[in-house]
Parts: C-alpha cells; structure tokens; sequence
C-alpha cells in the first residue's frame, strides 16, 4: 500500500528526483519558521511536507 501511495506522489511530481528535492525543500522551509498548511500529528518536518503534497497544498514548479 505504500508504495502506490509513494507512486502517486512521484506521477504527481513528475519524477522521483523532483519528489525528493521538493519535498526536501519544503521540510527545510517548515524547520526554518514556516507554517505547516495542513493539520498533522507528524512531528517530523520530512512527514508534514509529504503530507502537504499529497493533499496538494504545495506544488512543485521548475526553476528556470
């Protein structure tokens, strides 16, 4: 069951990779101050911002 969950989350990103640094990214940004967008009982930030992500409350948009 897991895995298809993490499968949904990397056909939504578009690729592992992009998965894992947004992911990433917004964790660190969480730890740095900012404010978690959904409720979780998840003390990790790692856990919060995947959470985030599949509730699709985050995004991910390429860097140019």
């Amino acid at each position: 069951m897991i895995f298809k969950e993490f499968q949904d989350l990397v056909n939504k990103a578009g690729s592992r990779y992009g998965l894992i640094i947004s992911v990433t990214k917004r964790a660190r940004d969480i730890k740095d101050g900012s404010d978690p967008l959904t409720v979780s009982d998840y003390e990790k930030t790692v856990s919060v911002a995947t959470k985030e992500f599949a509730e699709g409350k985050v995004s991910i948009t390429k860097e140019t």
